[in-house]
C-alpha cells in the first residue's frame, strides 16, 4: 500500500508548518449485534480561515481502550470515500481513485490503520469550514466488546504519522503541516473520536424478558382477584 504514493510525496516535502486543520470522527454509539459495525467517516474542516490547499495526507490510526472498556474493538476495513455523496475532500482529483484498486484498500481485523492519498491533476483542493471527508471506516468487535473506545492519530511526519501537505501554487513547492492539536513533530496519539459500544442481548433473551414479564403481570392480576 505504501509504494502507491509514499515515495513520491516524501521527494516533495519541505519543513513543517503550522495549521488548524481539525481532524475528527464524530463521538457515536454502537448497540452492538452480530457482524461489523455501520461506516464511520474521518473529517476535516478548517476553523481559521486559511486559505492553503491540501494537496496530500496520510492518516495513522490507532484504537485505545478507555477506562473499564472490555472485550476488542478492532478496524474491519478502511477506505476512501469513493463516492459523490460520500463529500470527499479529494474527490475527482485524487491519484488513488483515479487508479481504481480494490475497495476496501485495508481489511482487517487490525488494531490500525494508515492510508494517504494525494492530489493527481492539480494543487489539491481547500479545506472548507463545513466538514469534508477523508477516510471511512468499519470496526468488527468481540462478543464480549463493551465500554468506551478512543480513536487516535498518530503524529509525525513519517512513514507511519499523520500528516498533509499543501502546495505552493506560485512555485509548486509543497509543505508537511500537522493537523489542528496533532503537531508532526509530536509523540503521543491524539484522540480524535470515541466509539462507545452498547452489548444488545440476544433474541432468546428478549424472549426471556418478555416471559418474565408477562408471569409477572399475570400474577399480579390474579393476586388483585383473589383480594
Amino acid at each position: 500500500m505504501r509504494c502507491l504514493f509514499w515515495p513520491l510525496l516524501l521527494t516533495l516535502l519541505l519543513p513543517n508548518s503550522a495549521w488548524a486543520g481539525v481532524l475528527r470522527l464524530a463521538d457515536v454509539t454502537w448497540f452492538l449485534t452480530a457482524g461489523s459495525s455501520s461506516t464511520y467517516y474521518v473529517h476535516i474542516n478548517n476553523e481559521q480561515g486559511v486559505t492553503d490547499r491540501l494537496a496530500s495526507w496520510q492518516l495513522s490510526l490507532m484504537i485505545i481502550p478507555a477506562g473499564n472498556a472490555t472485550g476488542v474493538l478492532q478496524f474491519d476495513s478502511a477506505d476512501l470515500p469513493r463516492q459523490e455523496s460520500e463529500n470527499y475532500l479529494l474527490y475527482g482529483d485524487s491519484g488513488v481513485l483515479a487508479g481504481s484498486p480494490p475497495s476496501p484498500i485495508v481489511v482487517g481485523p487490525a488494531d490500525t490503520v494508515l492510508l494517504g492519498d494525494w492530489a493527481l491533476f492539480g494543487f489539491g483542493n481547500e479545506v472548507p469550514s463545513s466538514e469534508k471527508a477523508l477516510l471511512k471506516v468499519d470496526f468488527s468487535a468481540s462478543e464480549d466488546t463493551e465500554g468506551v473506545f478512543a480513536i487516535a492519530a498518530v503524529p509525525g511526519d513519517g512513514a507511519d504519522g499523520s500528516f498533509w501537505a499543501s502546495f505552493d501554487t506560485n512555485d509548486s513547492t509543497s509543505m508537511t503541516r500537522g493537523f489542528d492539536g496533532i503537531p508532526v513533530d509530536g509523540v503521543d496519539p491524539v484522540v480524535i473520536g470515541h466509539i462507545t459500544i452498547v452489548p444488545v442481548p440476544e433474541p432468546h433473551g428478549f424472549l426471556l424478558l418478555l416471559a418474565v414479564a408477562a408471569t409477572w403481570g399475570f400474577g399480579c392480576r390474579v393476586g388483585r382477584n383473589r383480594g
